[in-house]
């Protein structure tokens, strides 16, 4: 068999619309492959291994493990703790950050008073 002169990228797109066809129009592989006659050599190994790996059981942990994993990962973090007008609390993590709710919340409601304000006085011309 003579070998295919073909670029990856025009490799790439065929085996695209093969996949697609497989996935969304219930081709068999052997119905792609008779639709790009031309190139079944270099075609038919990248499909049917495009195939086995989708038709692959997903592996996914299960809850008990997952609840597990937290729990161990939430006792090996360090102890952090915030002073607020002298009382002294454990922080929480939030999104992989500690930081404290209080003053943040603080912080950003008076800089949205402050723009209001500034928004306001701006606006009556003063």
């Amino acid at each position: 068999m003579m070998p295919i002169d073909i670029s990856d990228s025009e490799l790439g797109a065929i085996l695209d619309a093969c996949l697609e066809g497989i996935t969304l129009h219930a081709w068999s592989v052997e119905e792609c492959l008779q639709r790009y006659e031309p190139y079944r050599a270099v075609l038919g190994p990248l499909i049917r291994t495009a195939v086995a790996l989708a038709d692959q059981r997903q592996i996914a942990p299960s809850e008990t493990f997952q609840s597990d994993s937290v729990s161990r990962l939430m006792a090996r973090l360090p102890e952090r703790t915030a002073s607020l007008t002298g009382v002294t609390r454990r922080l929480r993590p939030i999104r992989g950050r500690f930081i404290p709710l209080f003053p943040t919340t603080v912080v950003v409601l008076i800089m949205l008073a402050a723009l209001t304000l500034a928004g306001m006085l701006l606006a009556a011309g003063i």
